[in-house]
């Protein structure tokens, strides 16, 4: 039994004769820069330790319904397939899991807090953070608070999947050497760095908006990818920070890679009709209604990103005449004035985009969700090659004129989903009068 101070093992045998059956009362069983085989079976108030120096490793399992605590201030690898069913609290030192073989189970709302100074690295090629049983999966939620060495939180390998990552810490996501994918429900740090072909993807959303996620610094080399689905990103960037909105467009350019959004960078889901916009509110593309935007408060110092219809420039979900009105305007070609396919320019090609995603926007109603359909894709190539065909040749004046002096009083509408190839339209939702008689062969029937 271990009731308080540190226990220092440089073996097995000096516990129990290397049988394990260690009690804790309060203290730390502390491994002194050696390989352990012992096991650990519902042992309450579990805290483990390691010496400095070299790493300390233990091959045997952690099990049972309580959780463990680690004090450092060394390293120690955790490489055995664990099943405790606890929370994780990482205090001082840093914590690896290297697991490569094994079937690992966690609990269905067990979480890793890493305190301030302390490190958790994400190895191995057995996930540590998830398990699927009875067709339910559950996955560890993480709760970094430490920056220390860049990144309080590290992945360095195979795919990890969690559930929601939040605190005031960094990640890594990736090595110089090797390349990982985090798979997060959100994610909300101070800083996030994804290096070497990584990827951190935020899962489909289970509700009616894009959800927020958030970051003070966001780091995206050449090969590597952040992909939001159908959520939403606040880069808050504070009064002090640089600016990143010229690299936020950069980055979902070449996300975009000509609108198939499987480039390197930031991608959204690839459904017809949507894109990813964003808005740079400090330099007057002030998205946000009272200070908020998406139901959370978003300072003014932040560039925003989310998955919405074409030509929905304010990021509201819907694309309506406040849209047509900023379509064009003088100042930079950036998402909130109109270029909508990331070439640099407002020109034809945009307005057809625009009038793609108005059309949409009318059947489905607002903020669009990562949900393909090879009808879409058919109506969508009809109401593009129609909208191409007719706004060629024209300037953005002349087409803006057309548009303004067809747009139609605002009126509800009820788009409800029927067996494929059918969709019950109820009302038109500020549409262009002339739409519909545009585009006949483009319209889903209504029953």
């Amino acid at each position: 039994i271990i009731n308080g101070g540190i226990l220092a093992i440089t073996s097995d045998l000096a516990v129990n004769s290397g049988t394990g059956g260690v009690s804790f009362g309060g203290g730390v069983l502390q491994f002194n820069n050696y390989s352990s085989s012992l096991n650990f079976s519902s042992v309450s108030s579990l805290n483990l330790g390691a010496a400095t120096g070299g790493a300390s490793t233990l091959t045997g399992t952690i099990s049972g319904s309580y959780g463990l605590t680690y004090s450092g201030p060394g390293t120690l690898i955790l490489a055995g397939a664990n099943s405790y069913q606890g929370n994780t609290s990482v205090s001082a030192g840093t914590l690896e899991y290297d697991i490569t073989s094994g079937s690992v189970s966690v609990g269905s709302s067990a979480t890793v807090t890493i305190d301030s100074g302390a490190a958790l690295v994400a190895d191995g090629t057995v996930d540590p953070f998830s398990y699927t049983s009875g067709g339910a999966t559950y996955r560890v939620g993480i709760i970094n608070n430490s920056t220390v060495g860049g990144a309080g939180f590290s992945v360095t390998n195979g795919t990890k999947s969690i559930g929601t990552l939040t605190g005031s810490g960094a990640t890594t996501v990736g090595t110089a050497t090797t390349s990982a994918t985090l798979d997060a429900a959100t994610f909300a740090q101070n800083s996030v760095s994804l290096v070497n072909s990584s990827v951190l993807q935020v899962r489909k959303r289970s509700g009616s908006e894009p959800q927020i996620n958030t970051v003070t610094s966001l780091s995206i080399d050449s090969t590597s990818t952040l992909k939001l689905r159908d959520n939403a990103l606040v880069v808050d960037y504070g009064s002090s920070g640089t600016d990143p909105a010229t690299t936020i467009q950069s980055l979902i350019t070449s996300g975009s890679n000509g609108g198939v959004w499987n480039g390197p960078g930031i991608t959204g889901a690839s459904r017809t009709a949507t894109s990813l916009g964003y808005a740079d509110i400090n330099n007057g593309e002030d998205v946000r209604v009272s200070g908020n935007w998406l139901g959370q408060a978003v300072d003014t110092y932040s560039v925003v990103v989310a998955f919405t219809w074409l030509g929905d420039l304010n990021l509201d979900g819907v694309v309506d005449s406040t849209d047509l009105g900023l379509m064009g305007l003088p100042g930079t070609a950036d998402w909130y004035h109109g270029d909508l396919n990331y070439d640099g320019k407002v020109n034809a090609d945009d307005w057809s985009l625009f009038e793609l995603g108005a059309e949409f926007y009318s059947i489905y109603g607002a903020w669009p969700d990562d949900t393909t359909s090879s009808d879409d894709a058919v109506m969508g190539s009809a109401i593009l090659s129609s909208a191409e065909a007719e706004f060629s040749g024209e300037t953005n004046d002349e087409i803006k004129s057309q548009l303004e002096s067809q747009m139609a009083p605002a009126m509800s509408v009820v788009a409800l989903p029927e067996p494929i190839g059918n969709i019950v339209i109820i009302g038109i939702s500020t549409l262009l009068v002339r739409r519909r008689n545009r585009h006949p062969s483009a319209q889903r029937p209504a029953i």
